[in-house]
């Protein structure tokens, strides 16, 4: 079932719960006009009349209660669309009764404030007998309309599941073509006008029974991390009809990069752009939600993983992908974390080209230093070698360096002198400065989530997750990919690893399931 479609459900179902209390009501003998009024309102609009001295005079006008039930169920599916579009998909997926009662006192401000005015009762019903009557009978039908809304989001929730419980259940084509089980669209239609019948028998006690077994609902796959990788594997999953949740921070490690390269279809473009189209083709999938947040913890259990979130909310998974990425150590000079990834640059494959022949250095010492300038030669004939200290490297290096005109410097670097990030002078301890354009580093760094280790996930001896050709850590049913599994920091071979990653994990559940 598709978001639009379940937000009209939704909207409808809240919107029947009041004429289900209206219905109530009209019992006692008093039997509620409004619709009428309003419908009676907007047919007269056309004619070109707004505004009322009292609607309750103005002429009646034929089919003005049709038009009042149709604007009537409109408004509140426009209304349920409104809390969606407030509290995200997410809220479809794992229904919460405060925000539908928020969204349903907020929505108080267009009846009290425009139409009752427009109607001639005047603003909050100022111009009527009993106004703090009025006033709290509206208010109480906004409630039980936010009530609506939790309760049928609930109901569909509850129906969604049971189909594709249903649908797991058949485990081959026979059974499926001697099944009993009614089709899923079929089911929905049935089931419109019922469902709204099964909202109303629940109590408050239940509703709280209900929000925690949503808070704690069990996806197939949680994916922490929402970045390339991340969202490849979402997509795989999401196209394998895998329930998903992918937690992310939003906080990219390469946010700071002014564009991206060596990946084809995208190449120039800015990390955020690719991470913006990504994100909204992934969403297309409806099996797919995202929370916005940072994972703290995980628990391995008999039946899977839990994971919480610093906020506080727990969710529960077969199986884990983590594509976390890792976080780089910097050192301790001034202005180097500010040009990192805009002109002090990790990979020349990524941003050599932008600039080749530039000036340009190498921050290392020793053996990486000596093979990191080796390879930058290849962009650049004016290349400098700076060690922040006494030379390590040995003196057969060393004179291979100077026969390539690499020049290698040991002071002691004190600042980098740069423009929004751009390189200018490398300013050293001793007051001397040296122009540059641009500088790689090879920077130490550590895993920027801690949970695959706290669950037993192996690193290897260069500190990233170990993995297998299936993205499989050392833990069954975890896996990992994207920058905390490899060296080799691209956005083409993330996103390759992502979907390698989606593809085993739904692979290796449909052969459990099967």
């Amino acid at each position: 079932m598709t978001k639009s479609v379940k937000t009209i459900l939704v909207g409808l179902g809240a919107t029947g719960l009041i004429d289900c209390f209206t219905y109530l009501i009209s019992l006692f003998g008093k039997t509620p006009r409004g619709i009428l009024f309003v419908g009676r309102w907007l047919a007269y609009i056309p004619k070109g009349q707004f505004i009322h001295h009292t609607i309750i005079e103005s002429q009646s006008i034929a089919n003005e209660l049709l038009i009042g039930q149709i604007a009537h169920y409109g408004i509140g599916i426009a209304f349920a669309f409104m809390l969606v579009k407030v509290y995200g998909k997410m809220w479809l997926k794992m229904p919460k009764l405060g925000p539908a009662l928020t969204i349903a006192i907020i929505t108080l401000v267009p009846p009290l404030f425009i139409l009752q005015p427009a109607l001639g009762f005047g603003i909050a019903f100022s111009n009527m007998p009993q106004q703090g009557v009025l006033i709290l009978k509206t208010s109480f039908i906004h409630v039980v309309y936010g009530t609506g809304l939790y309760l049928t989001a609930i109901a569909i929730n509850k129906i969604n599941n049971a189909l594709l419980k249903s649908r797991k259940s058949i485990t081959n084509k026979a059974e499926v073509e001697t099944s009993v089980m009614i089709p899923r669209r079929k089911f929905i239609k049935q089931s419109g006008l019922s469902m709204l019948t099964l909202a109303l028998p629940f109590s408050l006690t239940k509703f709280l029974k209900h929000n925690k077994m949503e808070n704690n609902k069990k996806f197939d796959v949680i994916i922490v991390g929402g970045s390339y990788s991340g969202l490849s594997a979402a997509m795989a999953l999401g196209r394998a009809l895998k329930e998903v949740l992918i937690i992310d921070s939003g906080k990219p490690c390469n946010a700071q990069a002014p564009h991206s390269h060596n990946f084809l279809t995208q190449d120039g473009n800015t990390p955020a752009q690719i991470a913006a189209l990504a994100k909204k083709q992934v969403e297309n999938y409806d099996t797919l939600t995202f929370f916005n947040g940072l994972a703290s913890t995980g628990i391995k259990k008999n039946n899977g993983f839990e994971i919480q979130v610093t906020s506080g909310e727990t969710f529960n998974a077969d199986k884990l992908i983590f594509a976390t990425g890792i976080k780089d150590e910097m050192p301790n000079i001034e202005g180097f974390s500010d040009c990192w990834g805009i002109s002090m640059l990790h990979c020349p494959y990524c941003h050599g080209y932008e600039v080749r022949n530039e000036k340009t250095g190498v921050l290392g010492n020793g053996e990486h230093g000596n093979e990191l300038a080796k390879l930058i030669s290849n962009w650049t004939d004016d290349l400098t070698l700076f060690t922040n200290g006494k030379s390590t490297i040995t003196e057969e290096q060393t004179e291979k360096l100077k026969k390539h005109n690499i020049e290698i410097i040991e002071k002691e670097i004190h600042k980098l002198e740069h423009n929004n990030g751009y390189l200018k002078n490398i300013i050293f301890k001793d007051g001397s400065q040296s122009e540059i354009k641009a500088m790689y580093s090879r920077n130490s760094f550590e895993q920027h989530c801690k949970i695959p280790e706290s669950l037993g996930c192996q690193l290897n001896e260069e500190g990233y997750i170990k993995v297998n050709h299936f993205q499989e850590t050392s833990i069954d049913g975890i896996y990992a990919c994207g920058d905390n599994v490899t060296r080799l920091r691209s956005v083409s071979n993330s996103v390759a690893m992502g979907t390698a990653a989606g593809m085993m994990a739904s692979k290796k559940m449909i052969l459990e399931q099967f």
